[in-house]
């Protein structure tokens, strides 16, 4: 089986490329090439086998905005499709990234998200009026690609899939509906370290968490601001817990993140599973996310977490299990937050099994095995 991906940057720093990833890990192939601008060392993402990956570099990488990177990688790969694709490869294509695959690899859906954007971010007119554009092509780009007969899809949720189907009348032997998974290993919780030197260890790598007082309890965010909902509760966290927010805000938007004690903000790491095993609470109130990976992480690690059913893929399967609260995510107040405390390491574990039995179907190799319905 010799597979074709076009993706901007094919990195396991970046959830949909993790999750390509991951798949790829799983299923028969004899060559891998990826079409991109970016991507990790070979040895970063050959963790499980040594699959015979072949990257095709897309010129002008650094182009900006997003809209004409973006653009410009449609076109490159159109024009050049002849150079790089062979009859027997399997082309996969995240998204409208490419007009060139037979397999679209859903993981976002422009059409449900352009007019909810508007409603989550503030920004300047001109930035208004940017992403104005830019999401009317987007979602252009989805309607007219996405009626293309043949055309074959992987879905990350039920929700997606019906929306999907409803707006493309697809038909049901060309689509999927194909689960991530979490390395159950990597995020299963560490209870042989103390906290102490769980935090020593991330202080060493991120000095922003220098102050922080672990004797606190700690919720933790992970993620774009804007559309995770991080604006929606970031006053609203007690003032005597702690609130890490890992990640950054959407360029151009006005959201300001407040310059609190209790606060601590790491832009970007390589490192979270130390922070799934450092803090007590994830808080997750998505407005929108056709899957989520980051939230079954944190599941797996055993926190306890605060996130929203509605939108949101990875919740449809954290229903019944226990210490995950489902709220509104425009209807959250200071009595949201309030009663969580720090979570014991016995608690942890607890929840962790727990919740590795609930999702134990729920792995690479079972999300590779639909994969293979629409590749084969």
């Amino acid at each position: 089986m010799n597979l074709i991906v076009y993706v901007h940057d094919y990195t396991r720093q970046i959830g949909h490329s993790r999750a390509m990833i991951e798949v790829i890990d799983q299923l028969p192939v004899d060559k891998v090439k990826v079409v991109c601008y970016s991507h990790a060392p070979k040895e970063d993402i050959n963790l499980e086998r040594d699959i015979p990956y072949e990257f095709i570099k897309v010129p002008f990488s650094g182009i900006k905005p997003f809209l004409l990177r973006n653009l410009f990688f449609q076109i490159y790969t159109r024009l050049f499709k002849a150079k790089f694709t062979n009859e027997s490869d399997h082309s996969i294509s995240i998204g409208v990234c490419s007009f060139n695959a037979d397999i679209i690899n859903i993981q976002f859906a422009h059409f449900l998200w352009e007019k909810e954007y508007f409603k989550v971010n503030k920004m300047g007119p001109l930035k208004f009026m940017y992403k104005k554009i830019l999401l009317r092509y987007l979602t252009l780009c989805e309607d007219i690609y996405y009626k293309k007969k043949g055309l074959k899809f992987v879905f990350l949720s039920k929700f997606i899939a019906d929306k999907f189907i409803d707006r493309f009348n697809i038909k049901g032997k060309n689509h999927v509906t194909a689960y991530s998974s979490a390395d159950i290993v990597q995020f299963k919780p560490n209870v042989e370290i103390s906290l102490e030197v769980k935090l020593k260890k991330l202080i060493t790598i991120h000095k922003e968490l220098a102050n922080l007082d672990i004797n606190k309890t700690t919720f933790l965010f992970v993620g774009a601001f804007e559309r995770k909902g991080l604006p929606l509760f970031v006053d609203l966290i007690p003032e005597d817990c702690n609130l890490i927010v890992v990640g950054q805000s959407e360029s151009g938007s006005t959201f300001k993140l407040p310059q609190k004690e209790n606060i601590f903000h790491v832009p970007f790491t390589k490192d979270i599973p130390l922070f799934y095993n450092l803090c007590d609470i994830f808080v997750f109130p998505t407005h929108f996310e056709p899957f989520g990976l980051v939230l079954l992480e944190a599941t797996i690690s055993g926190m306890q977490i605060i996130t929203t059913f509605e939108s949101v893929g990875a919740s449809e399967l954290l229903v019944d299990l226990p210490n995950i609260s489902f709220v509104n995510a425009n209807n959250l107040t200071k009595e949201t937050f309030k009663g969580f405390n720090k979570i014991t390491d016995e608690e942890r574990q607890i929840n962790h099994e727990v919740r590795r039995q609930h999702l134990s179907k729920y792995t690479w190799k079972a999300c590779a095995e639909e994969w293979k319905k629409v590749i084969e």
